[in-house]
């Protein structure tokens, strides 16, 4: 296909992958571009984060999910710059890329108003490592209040903020709640992890669709718009008119609060407790890709609810530290 139309497609995120996806059979050839090798499960990330959930079992190699499609090809590199009169891209190893059509779905990262310095007290979960570090930090947490005789400094170390009250911060409040309530309290002996503190902010920026409503930042919203681009492409290369603007189609919104407890919402039904938390699971584990990473989570979920047991309570540590950030330090303990 070396005269095809070429698509370059920057991120293998839902959006990335939708629209590489819905352009199956188009006659174009598609190059993926990642600066990481792999396509995450976010929705469940924060399961990782609170050791629910290993890494592996939420995130798959981009070259496996791309085996059989001989029109793809994917690059592991980060986009240095955009030359649009060009059409062309440099990469960081300073080689270039041309394309006929580039599509830009990076995502987003978390953000601290102004404030980065926030970042080595306050990290983000948009990545596996995001991930791992947060788990370290929680259990370490507990690790470092059996060790504290000063009541308000325990106090302190059991004292979990988190910005953001959407579905991914519901969830982990909860998932957090869940840990130190009925995971933990049997393996301390000088704290009683029942104790602790969760405390859910929501400073947040949005943005508007035409009809003044938010469009939220979830997996759907960026899978309708790879959909959309893709279509817009395809009615490109056909010579079609132009497509009418993007509107986004919200389905409902599915949160967990912890074992057999969860909230749905589909507009014309809204349910709570046991009931909604099996739909929330079926609902996630139908979107995981690949059998056997559904049966693997089905089974950590089971084995949850059943023993209120995470096997995935490992902190894990690079150069002395928890790994992905600051070592830990009284002072530290002193922010929180």
């Amino acid at each position: 296909m070396t005269n095809a139309h070429r698509v370059i497609v920057v991120g293998a995120g839902f959006g990335g992958l939708e629209a590489v996806h819905r352009l199956a059979g188009a006659p174009v050839s598609i190059t993926v571009v990642d600066h990481r090798n792999h396509h995450l499960f976010q929705p469940l990330l924060y399961q990782a984060a609170t050791a629910s959930l290993a890494p592996s079992e939420i995130a798959w190699p981009i070259r496996h999910l791309f085996r059989r499609r001989s029109d793809v090809t994917t690059l592991l590199a980060s986009v240095e710059s955009v030359d649009r009169h060009a059409c062309e891209l440099r990469l960081d190893d300073g080689s270039t890329l041309r394309y006929d059509t580039l599509v830009l779905a990076t995502g987003a990262r978390h953000a601290y108003f102004g404030h980065d310095d926030w970042e080595p007290f306050a990290p983000g979960l948009k990545t596996l490592e995001d991930a791992t570090t947060i788990r370290g930090r929680i259990l370490l947490a507990f690790e470092q209040a059996e060790r504290q005789p000063d009541e308000r400094k325990r106090a302190a170390l059991m004292t979990f903020v988190i910005v953001g009250a959407g579905p991914t911060g519901v969830e982990l409040a909860g998932a957090i709640a869940e840990l130190a309530r009925a995971t933990l309290p049997a393996e301390f002996r000088r704290i009683d992890t029942r104790e602790a503190h969760i405390v859910l902010i929501e400073d947040a920026a949005i943005v508007l669709r035409p009809d003044g409503r938010p469009v939220p930042g979830i997996a759907p919203a960026a899978k309708q718009e790879g959909v959309y681009v893709a279509n817009v492409i395809r009615a490109r290369l056909r010579g079609a008119p132009a497509l009418p603007p993007f509107r986004y189609s919200h389905a409902g919104d599915l949160a967990t609060i912890g074992k057999r407890r969860a909230v749905i919402d589909f507009g014309w039904i809204k349910l709570r407790g046991a009931l909604a938390w099996w739909l929330w699971g079926f609902a996630h584990i139908y979107f995981l890709i690949g059998v056997r990473n559904r049966l693997s989570v089905a089974l950590n979920w089971l084995w949850i609810y059943a023993r209120d047991q995470r096997s995935a309570r490992l902190i894990t540590w690079r150069g002395g530290e928890v790994e992905g950030t600051a070592p830990f330090s009284r002072g530290d303990s002193d922010r929180s």
